[in-house]
């Protein structure tokens, strides 16, 4: 019974021995998993002839050998993987080839990498479609599956063959964005020793159309417009870190805390807005977002597709004094145009008018304060009063429509009244103080007069590469004569935005 007992043992553990597992010697079976057919041959769904026939291989088309079969008329078959299907083919007119001159991949998403050759080893990684790799051995178990042993550069160990594929040169497996890191040679081959036919910029947004694998050394076949070629695995990233400005191109762009719609909106930018391009990322979706940093320590995430580098012609209508009984047809107006707004309120016509003062808000204008009194003398008192004024118009402004807004224009202007004293005590309650480089005078021309008068001061500005900031007045005939002045503006190019509290605010320097 003894003796019996150690002879179990023995075989159990010759068993174990003769098993392949990673990093094990293991024979190589006779069969080359790659062949091509030196004729048509017929792929059957079994192993005679008289299964039914699945699909003709032409003549010098590849596939990949997974199995073998010797049926009772004593006829050789193969298993064979072709074209994404299985079937059986005559082992005639074809032909094997070179084993260490063909590139695999997966042929789904990821194929499991196990520690041996069989399902009940434990599994140690994967290989991702698109990742081209050769295979070290082979192994056909005894019902006829082959594995294959291979390394991802990671991990090294087998897989079943009817798991993968043979790679195709031609095909786009990954098309996967990226940015280059540094700047960068591409070349013909994925070898360092390969000729190099260009450079890549850092910072420039390449496709990633497949990886090449073979022992550690990973390399990437990128495509750049119509040139495409084989870079290092390590010269490109799904995120780069540069300093460059950009512009907004939406009416809106919300800023999030990270790079995905699903994140929290940190804040929002006004169309033609400049912002300062901090670090280019490719999120898991494949779509390209950027950091961004808008001043006054406001930074988060912007999708690429709401910016660009080309900067546009932008304008700022500022409406002062309102609401008032023309606040509507104000609105109407600027709708029609398309056009948005900022509008610097008195409390009281606030809370006069409040319905106009919140379809402000839903219209896609800015609101902010522009005092209580209006008169120099209270207002000017010192500056907690003047401070308490713009308070008091912020609560109603929030009370009303919800919105906290940080904006204001002191009355006339901020020179000659707003010393700096005055202006510290803004600053210290967050206030973001805003003046005007075209002044509309409609107050003082009462007609549609003021539309060409402010036309000219607005070419003066785009002499100086300045962006017009206009002023105009909550008044009848301001509001008459606005079709003209914005039909004006559309022609010369301009798009009209609000302002926004992330922007550098235009104010009369003290003298």
């Amino acid at each position: 019974m003894a003796i019996i007992k150690k002879q179990l043992i023995l075989l159990i553990i010759c068993s174990f021995l003769l098993m392949p597992f990673a990093g094990s010697a293991v024979a190589a079976a006779d069969l080359s998993p790659s062949a091509f057919a030196q004729e048509n041959v017929t792929m059957h769904s079994g192993a005679s002839d008289q299964y039914q026939a699945k699909a003709l291989i032409s003549k010098s088309k590849e596939f990949i050998i997974i199995g073998e079969f010797t049926n009772s008329l004593n006829e050789h078959w193969l298993r064979i993987k072709y074209d994404g299907e299985t079937g059986w083919i005559k082992d005639t007119g074809i032909r094997r080839m070179d084993l260490n001159a063909q590139y695999f991949t997966s042929s789904a998403a990821k194929t499991p990498i196990r520690r041996g050759a069989s399902l009940s080893y434990q599994h140690a990684g994967d290989l991702k479609h698109g990742a081209m790799v050769k295979i070290m051995d082979t192994f056909t178990r005894e019902d006829g599956e082959m594995w294959v042993r291979l390394s991802d550069g990671n991990v090294t160990g087998w897989s079943r063959l009817q798991d993968l594929e043979l790679f195709e040169g031609t095909r786009n497996y990954l098309n996967k964005p990226v940015f280059v890191k540094t700047d960068t040679q591409v070349k013909r081959g994925a070898s360092s020793a390969a000729k190099a036919v260009y450079t890549l910029k850092k910072g420039k947004e390449v496709t990633i159309q497949s990886t090449l694998i073979n022992g550690k050394e990973v390399w990437h076949r990128i495509a750049d417009g119509k040139r495409s070629g084989w870079v290092p695995g390590d010269s490109v990233a799904s995120q780069v870190n540069y300093s460059a400005y950009m512009y907004v191109k939406d009416q809106s762009a919300a800023i999030r805390r990270g790079a995905s719609a699903s994140y929290k909106t940190v804040s929002n930018l006004t169309y033609g807005q400049q912002v300062k391009i901090t670090s280019e990322f490719v999120n898991g979706s494949g779509d390209i977002w950027y950091k961004v940093s808008a001043g006054k320590g406001l930074e988060g995430w912007i999708p690429g597709t709401s910016l660009t580098s080309q900067p546009m012609k932008v304008a700022y209508l500022t409406i002062d004094d309102g609401p008032t009984i023309y606040s509507n047809k104000l609105l109407d107006t600027l709708s029609q145009y398309n056009a948005k707004a900022t509008f610097f309120m008195v409390n009281g016509n606030i809370n006069a008018y409040p319905k106009a003062v919140k379809r402000m808000v839903t219209d896609g204008h800015a609101v902010g304060s522009h005092s209580v009194t209006h008169d120099k003398n209270k207002f000017y008192r010192s500056p907690a009063t003047a401070v308490n004024e713009m308070k008091t118009t912020r609560n109603t402004i929030k009370k009303v429509t919800g919105v906290n807004s940080n904006l204001i224009r002191t009355p006339y202007g901020s020179i000659p009244y707003m010393k700096q004293n005055y202006r510290n005590a803004m600053a210290k309650e967050h206030f973001i103080m805003w003046d005007w480089n075209v002044d509309s005078m409609d107050w003082k021309f009462n007609s549609s007069s003021y539309v060409n008068y402010t036309l000219h001061y607005v070419d003066m500005q785009e002499k100086k590469g300045q962006a017009p900031i206009i002023l105009i007045h909550d008044r009848k005939a301001t509001v008459n004569a606005l079709p003209s002045l914005l039909s004006q503006l559309k022609k010369r190019g301009y798009v009209l935005a609000p302002l926004n509290e992330s922007m550098t605010p235009h104010q009369f320097k003290l003298k």
